[in-house]
């Protein structure tokens, strides 16, 4: 039998799509977006028996080792760190030349 998952999903509307304060005038009630939950079918890739592919799943392995080695050095790993994700992530995900806009 195929494992399943349950995943929330936003419901499409013409208004914002995100979790907002502000109620009828009532500051700080938060309002949630209309989920509906959906259920999936859920495959184990640790093993590497499944392909994944980021265009079709929406998710990707890769192994990349990162040149940054003190991540406690209060905030000077960041730029380096964020600089390598980029590299990493934009050709795969398709907007590499967002980025370097």
């Amino acid at each position: 039998m195929q494992p399943t998952g349950s995943v929330n999903y936003h419901v499409h509307s013409d208004t914002r799509q995100a979790f907002h304060i502000d109620a009828g005038g009532v500051t700080g009630k938060l309002i949630s977006p209309e989920l509906v939950a959906t259920v999936i079918d859920v495959k184990d890739v640790c093993m590497g028996d499944a392909a994944v592919r980021f265009a079709v799943d929406s998710v990707g392995f890769l192994r990349a080792p990162t040149k940054v080695t003190n991540f406690t050095a209060g905030e000077l790993w960041k730029a380096d760190y964020d600089r390598e994700l980029t590299d990493l992530l934009c050709p795969s995900s398709g907007i590499l030349g967002q980025m370097a806009a």
